[in-house]
């Protein structure tokens, strides 16, 4: 009777670890999902513009304006199984005067219209693409 009283101590043991070892798994996995949820939807968009995809729909790119928390224009890329999309670009400017083609599958121009904040624009490539800022005579 002794021996059997351990064995089953054992196996509650055993299956109690387990369970415990699987909900803290669910949870922390769940927290990990909240922050990038918080990390995603942090700026409040006000604009954001349509998806202009690459010849070769490898990567898409496209123009936002942020909410009170940033503002002026940014045009980010994103590759296809990424979920956060990489800025590429970011301007003082209104973004509907920014324009975004893609001239080739690697290589991505931005055009912005002439401005005093010429000092505060940031153009960056990636590993894989060429980023060109280009100026295209004052604002309408």
């Amino acid at each position: 009777m002794l021996i059997r009283t351990v064995h089953t101590h054992h196996w509650v043991r055993k299956v109690l670890g387990r369970t415990f070892g699987v909900l803290l798994l669910l949870a922390s996995s769940g927290l990990l999902v909240m922050l990038g949820w918080y990390e995603a939807f942090d700026r409040q968009y006000l604009y954001r513009s349509a998806i202009v995809e690459a010849p070769d729909r490898r990567h898409s790119a496209y123009i936002t304006e942020c909410g009170p928390s940033c503002v002026g224009a940014f045009v980010e890329v994103r590759r296809p199984w990424h979920v956060y999309p990489q800025t590429v670009f970011q301007s003082l400017d209104d973004p509907r005067f920014v324009k975004v083609q893609w001239s080739g599958a690697k290589r991505l121009i931005i055009k912005v219209p002439d401005s005093p904040e010429d000092l505060q624009r940031q153009c960056s490539s990636l590993n894989d693409v060429t980023v060109s800022c280009v100026s295209y005579g004052p604002v309408p």
